[in-house]
């Protein structure tokens, strides 16, 4: 199954970033590639990081030329891994927000929720220059106010 989904979405490589053995299996020798100008494509997007694992992703993603939006955590995160955030920029991957410390954003007033997303985007922005426009909130949950208050920060 995973060889054909990864077929099927035009994978090339299977890897991981954790500590185990990489796999054998090369997919694009297989299964050969898939032109997303004809095939259905997706979006590589990873969220809470960067991590101890993030440099090791950050080189297979290099080398095989594919970019992905990185949802960024601050707290324990992007302010202990400050470098791995450039890297992700100057490779010209997206750098987005995935909240400060994770709160879920529809328990908290307005002011906690705009704490939340300026403290992140605000440090996003020292580190890459860029400041974020994609904010995935933590486990999905959003509301009418999230929304608005992403809205005015210029969030999707």
């Amino acid at each position: 199954m995973v060889a054909l989904t990864s077929a099927l979405t035009g994978c090339a490589r299977m890897e991981t970033t954790a500590p185990s053995a990489v796999r054998a299996t090369d997919v694009r020798a297989r299964f050969g590639t898939v032109d997303c100008r004809e095939a259905k494509c997706i979006a590589l997007t990873f969220d809470a990081g960067p991590s101890e694992h993030s440099a090791r992703l950050l080189d297979i993603l290099e080398e095989e030329r594919v970019p992905a939006t990185f949802f960024l955590l601050g707290k324990r995160h992007i302010d202990t891994y400050p470098e791995l955030v450039r890297r992700m920029a100057d490779e010209g991957h997206e750098v987005a927000s995935h909240t400060w410390t994770h709160r879920i954003l529809t328990e908290l007033e307005p002011d906690g929720i705009r704490e939340e997303l300026e403290r992140t985007n605000d440090e996003i922005e020292r580190l890459t220059g860029r400041r974020p426009t994609l904010m995935r909130p933590p486990q999905g949950r959003t509301d009418d106010t999230v929304h608005e208050i992403s809205r005015e920060l210029g969030l999707s």
